[in-house]
């Protein structure tokens, strides 16, 4: 018995609607995809800060979440009522010293004294933490680098407590160098005529300083002895502009909690280690923080109560052999180009001078460094 036959043509219409359907299968498959707007999660109050019983001003930031999709950015909670109550009735005011930041001055805490914040907003609602004891910071034993296989730099601190119940940590940073740009400039453009520049050091040595963004935590809770050895806060790659010239890392050290070091841990997870499918997915943050009058409505934040110990390192860029600066600018964005008798003087407009009168001209970028930092040293800059 022989097979059906098939007409020609009807192979070709079959592969077709095949083809056709694959095509739509594909190409659907990489159309982009619009969420539906997500309403819920906006407006709850973020409290953002500690209360500093250490040497320093204690700040704390309020403002009020948004839905991925708003555009305005966050929205402050200003004009609140801000206070640090302390558990032997003590009350200290934190005035607004900035749209929605709030501050006071150091104090002294009372021994034995717990304490938690209380916080009043303009539409009528009153907030409290818990109350938490003080944390006492042990000094930090050392902060440390040591440079890659890589070539990069990596940054480490060391501390113990010899009080075995505080094992848990929390490190923030502040990072400082000098930096030159590419080129010197020795003339200035004012009304389509050169001059030479007086000020062209003032253009040529400045400093950039950032503060850390990473949540840096860790504890001994798992080891035999309170100590943390070597942790590593910061990583600088090869090549780059904080090891310029000259650069300093301040590593300021708390100790929290167990809540407060799980709810940053949980916080962590949630703004850095998720990525893919296989991470950790995010999870919801229960603080400390609660409406007195409406238990149920969520608030982020959680407030805890520590000194602070701090130190500070220099590296040199003669400590590091072969480390080829790269400011960060593009490659090409510094090119040089000439600049002679007959060239209209408007092309120099927001550009500088390097050289000779007659010579090259560059962006601004790559010789005026006040557009990368400040030229004024820090007082404690060495």
């Amino acid at each position: 018995m022989g097979y059906p036959r098939v007409h020609f043509t009807s192979w070709c219409r079959i592969a077709c609607v095949f083809l056709f359907a694959l095509a739509e299968f594909c190409t659907g498959c990489v159309r982009t995809y619009i969420p539906p707007p997500i309403s819920s999660g906006a407006g709850i109050l973020v409290v953002d800060g500690f209360i500093n019983a250490g040497n320093d001003s204690t700040y704390i930031t309020l403002s009020r979440s948004a839905p991925l999709q708003d555009s305005a950015g966050i929205q402050k909670e200003t004009n609140a009522f801000v206070y640090i109550e302390g558990s032997d009735y003590s009350l200290i005011a934190l005035p607004e010293i900035q749209m929605g930041t709030y501050a006071c001055a150091p104090f002294q805490a009372g021994t034995g004294v717990q304490y938690r914040l209380k916080i009043g907003t303009q539409n009528g609602s009153q907030y409290q933490s818990d109350f938490v004891p003080v944390q006492v910071s042990p000094p930090i034993d050392s902060v440390s680098w040591a440079r890659t296989d890589s070539g990069s730099v990596t940054v480490y601190v060391t501390t113990h407590n010899p009080i075995d119940s505080e094992k848990f940590y929390l490190w923030t940073y502040t990072e400082t160098w000098e930096f030159h740009p590419v080129y010197e400039s020795y003339y200035v453009v004012e009304g389509g005529l050169w001059s030479p520049r007086e000020d062209y050091l003032s253009l040529y040595t400045c400093w950039h300083t950032q503060q850390s963004t990473n949540l840096l935590l860790a504890n001994s809770s798992n080891l035999s002895h309170n100590i943390i050895y070597e942790n590593p806060i910061e990583h600088i790659v090869n090549n780059s502009w904080q090891i310029s010239v000259d650069y300093s890392i301040l590593v300021e050290q708390q100790v929290l909690s167990a809540q407060a070091y799980n709810y940053y841990q949980v916080l962590k997870q949630n703004t850095e280690l998720t990525g893919s499918l296989f991470d950790s997915q995010p999870t919801s943050i229960n603080g400390n923080i609660h409406n007195v009058n409406n238990s149920l409505e969520p608030v982020i934040g959680q407030i805890y109560c520590s000194t602070v110990t701090e130190q500070r390192i220099f590296i040199h860029n003669n400590q590091l052999p072969n480390w080829y600066v790269h400011l960060p600018l593009p490659n090409d964005s510094c090119q040089l180009f000439s600049y002679g008798p007959g060239d209209d003087p408007a092309i120099a407009a927001g550009i500088l001078i390097p050289a000779d009168l007659f010579g090259d001209v560059a962006e601004a970028a790559c010789a005026d460094c006040r557009l990368n930092g400040t030229n004024v040293m820090p007082f404690w800059w060495q």
